[in-house]
């Protein structure tokens, strides 16, 4: 796999912490970010 940068708005990272802290759908920013661009 090949590693690749993204930058997020920080209005995303409350967003993206509750769906991997919270909630636990998502183990890591990176595991949701792969999902996210699969889709």
């Amino acid at each position: 796999m090949k590693i690749v940068t993204v930058n997020v708005p920080e209005s995303y990272i409350g967003a993206i912490n509750k769906l991997i802290g919270e909630n636990g759908l998502y183990p890591s920013r990176s595991e949701l970010i792969r999902c996210a661009v699969r889709d």
